[in-house]
């Protein structure tokens, strides 16, 4: 679908259709901010053909990064320094004119700038969740379960329910939220809703079909099918994360219940679940801290006997080589002696006879 929104360079107002005028502004950091699957890279394919801005990622995403058709599609640059550096730094960026779309997975806001903005994408958790851990099996070696990745243990920026509770896209000024299943319906709409809130304009643009993205690179594009889970999850998997993300389900409107015809579950009886579930999810990380912390004592231990055997070996080695060398000197001094060369054939007459014994 191809559609533009006009504007007037000799203004200092944009007016885009279906909106009221808005005033055109410096822009600083917009951020990206999503948990894992929740169509971050499809956002901004759309982005950078909308705004013909480029987009970064605080991660530089290698695997984008090495495929230069989809760096294209996704406007990829890297920054100097990921935010795994410890020279990591956005100043630079935050004197900028134009809008730097930055992406993110952080578990929280605390790199967003109180002048920043923020488009947070919101995808239904059982999708994301579900999403996420195929990507870690088929592209990642990582064969974490669905229940491991919703209570939050593996991935360090926590839960799909921790992420969407630390950064509350509804309570925020500067934050837009934007739907995963509106995003993937209505893209065009979506864009509007964005450059309304950027206060910019947009250049015509071509959405792509989401099935033309999946043949350019399926790890990133897979289906963008909502609602799939329902047949890929156990009844206990869902009651399990319907327990512990309940709040936020509800909240953003997400259907709460067993199956997909299924009637929709009491958040009352769900509020006392979560309790209960919260407090052995407690359990479970503490008794999963104490082992790691009994392992890497015992580990640090023998690493200690290991190494004070080693250095014992290598003073022995040590030993052992040079007494072999001030063998070797005494040969040596021997073999020029008159004594050694008179006995010498005393010598090769035992070696004969021993010889020949055997």
């Amino acid at each position: 679908a191809v559609w533009c929104l006009t504007n007037s360079q000799d203004s200092i107002f944009f007016p885009l259709v279906g909106f009221l005028p808005v005033e055109r502004r410096l822009f600083m950091i917009v951020w990206l901010s999503s948990f894992p699957r929740s169509g971050n890279t499809f956002l901004r394919t759309l982005l950078t053909g909308a705004f013909k801005q480029p987009t970064y990622s605080i991660y530089n995403d290698r695997d984008i990064g090495g495929d230069p058709e989809l760096a294209s599609l996704t406007g990829h640059q890297t920054l100097e320094h990921p935010v795994s550096s410890p020279e990591f730094t956005l100043e630079n960026f935050r004197s900028s004119e134009n809008p730097l779309f930055l992406k993110t997975h952080e578990i929280d806001r605390s790199y967003v700038d109180i002048n920043d903005k923020v488009i947070y994408l919101l995808r239904d958790g059982r999708d994301a969740t579900l999403s996420f851990q195929k990507y870690l099996k088929n592209f990642a070696d990582n064969d974490l379960s669905f229940t491991q990745l919703l209570m939050g243990f593996e991935f360090p920026g926590g839960s799909w329910s921790d992420h969407v509770r630390n950064w509350s896209p509804t309570e925020y000024e500067n934050t837009l939220l934007i739907k995963f299943e509106y995003l993937i319906v209505d893209p065009e709409a979506a864009l509007r809703k964005i450059s309304n809130f950027l206060s910019t304009s947009i250049s015509a643009v071509e959405v792509p079909a989401f099935s033309t993205l999946n043949e350019v690179n399926p790890q990133f594009f897979n289906s963008g099918k909502t609602g799939a889970f329902w047949d890929s999850l156990s009844h206990e998997e869902i009651l399990l994360f319907n327990i512990r993300a309940y709040e936020q389900l509800l909240k953003f409107d997400y259907p709460i219940r067993f199956s997909d015809n299924a009637e929709p579950l009491q958040p009352s009886l769900l509020a006392g679940l979560q309790l209960e579930t919260e407090a052995q999810c407690t359990y479970l990380k503490d008794k999963l801290h104490t082992q790691s912390d009994r392992f890497k004592k015992s580990t640090d231990i023998a690493t200690a006997e290991n190494t004070a055997k080693v250095k014992v070996l290598e003073g022995e080695i040590a030993s052992l080589k040079n007494n072999l060398k001030s063998e070797r000197q005494r040969i040596a001094q021997m073999s020029g002696s008159l004594s050694w060369r008179l006995t010498k054939p005393m010598r090769l007459l035992k070696t004969l006879i021993r010889n020949d014994n055997h």
